[in-house]
């Protein structure tokens, strides 16, 4: 067991959120986890398998087979699984978070790690709960190491959770929330490669500069451009 499963478990007890979060959820199924999916906009998986291919035919994914990098893609679905443990106070806030909050947000990867280890017991030993653990603990670690919830940094972050996480980031910005409209592909992918969504490696800046036009048929081929 990781010392985040063990870090999670113990704020049973000290951790009301957690405690009460746990106590009244009745399903911790992987399929629940995916109700968190919903944040994001219909074509967030076919943006994270498309990345995740352009990035394995660059040979970034190491040993990783077209098949593994198709898997760890499928995978992607449950990055926000410690969601399920967040209030709706927090989830559902229109005004932008306090510190405080976002504190307790900074807890959702450690959190669903420790639900996934638990829903996915059955799987340890298959390459789906590696990508599927790895991906949710760490899609908010950043090039430089300043994400969170380990600051790992660089080639530390396996490169199929780099490209989630580019990804969940892109998603999030060209996705409706209650506090501001989308925006379009040319002002997300400026403020990503401008750095304002924290650093991330060369590679995939490089791919989202070079697959522009492919990625905003992607996302908007049922929508006027911007």
């Amino acid at each position: 067991m990781s010392h985040h499963i063990i870090q999670a478990f113990s704020l049973q007890g000290s951790d009301p959120i957690f405690t009460d979060s746990i106590n009244c959820t009745a399903d911790c199924s992987p399929l629940s986890f995916l109700l968190y999916a919903r944040d994001h906009t219909p074509h967030f998986s076919t943006l994270v398998h498309s990345i995740m291919q352009w990035v394995w035919e660059y040979g970034m994914l190491g040993e990783m087979t077209r098949e593994d990098a198709a898997l760890a893609a499928d995978m992607a679905l449950l990055h926000d699984a410690g969601k399920h443990l967040l209030p709706a106070s927090i989830l559902e806030k229109a005004d932008r978070l306090t510190p405080e909050e976002f504190h307790i947000v900074q807890k959702h990867p450690i959190w669903g790690e420790a639900l996934l280890s638990c829903s996915l017991r059955e799987r340890r030993d298959t390459s789906a709960f590696t990508y599927a653990i790895e991906i949710c603990l760490h899609h908010h670690e950043r090039w430089d190491g300043a994400g969170y919830p380990d600051g790992l940094k660089g080639m530390e972050i396996p490169m199929y959770v780099q490209v989630v996480s580019l990804s969940d980031v892109y998603d999030a910005l060209v996705a409706q929330r209650s506090y501001r409209p989308p925006m379009g592909h040319r002002s997300a992918a400026n403020l990503i490669l401008s750095g304002g969504c924290g650093a991330f490696s060369p590679v995939l800046r490089s791919i989202l500069a070079k697959r522009a036009q492919q990625i905003e048929a992607l996302i908007y081929k049922e929508a006027p451009h911007e």
